[in-house]
């Protein structure tokens, strides 16, 4: 025996062996089940539907503002460098810095890196980005600070005079070629 089920959507066709059917005891317990299979089906639509209508309703949002996000992201990001650039700039060379300096300088690096990889596309063209890409991918070209930080660790990890020296080393590649202007420059601009 067939059953077809058609809702608005969608048609569903189910399959009821016989065998079921010649047992008149049993057809109370068939209809309960029935009952929840139809309810669990007709729950599955009304998810999807709302899914469906969530989604669309997302993408719409996300089309009238993509321009502010792009700009909210990258100010977010050009803020983050700053701000591990004040924290690099505030350390006082205590014993222990030398793990703050190498977290705040690899989050400089990310910054940079993902910065290089967004400015250029079609939502960052203007000469500004430009200029500010070419400063970024000359420094992570030019300058690199795994080498030292992982000699310091091992040897000079509490000396105070070689953690001021690579930490005042780091803030200076930073300002050189005025990267640090140019991040200041962006962020206004944004």
């Amino acid at each position: 025996m067939l059953l077809s089920i058609i809702s608005h959507d969608y048609t569903h066709t189910f399959y009821i062996p016989m065998r079921y059917l010649l047992h008149v005891h049993q057809l109370s317990q068939i209809k309960a089940e029935f009952k929840k299979t139809l309810a669990n089906i007709l729950y599955f639509f009304r998810e999807e539907n709302n899914l469906f209508r969530h989604r669309v309703k997302t993408e719409n949002i996300e089309s009238k503002s993509s321009m502010i996000t792009y700009y909210e992201y990258l100010k977010n990001i050009l803020e983050k460098i700053l701000v591990s650039y004040n924290t690099l700039q505030r350390l006082e060379d205590k014993p222990g810095d030398l793990e703050v300096i190498k977290k705040e300088i690899s989050k400089i690096i990310s910054f940079f890196q993902v910065l290089v990889n967004k400015i250029g596309t079609e939502k960052f063209e203007s000469k500004e980005f430009l200029d500010l890409k070419f400063k970024l991918e000359d420094y992570l070209n030019n300058y690199s600070f795994d080498k030292e930080i992982q000699t310091m660790a091992a040897l000079y990890s509490e000396d105070k005079n070689r953690l001021k020296n690579i930490r005042l080393k780091i803030l200076e590649s930073l300002e050189d070629g005025k990267l640090k202007d140019k991040i200041e420059h962006a962020l206004e601009k944004v």
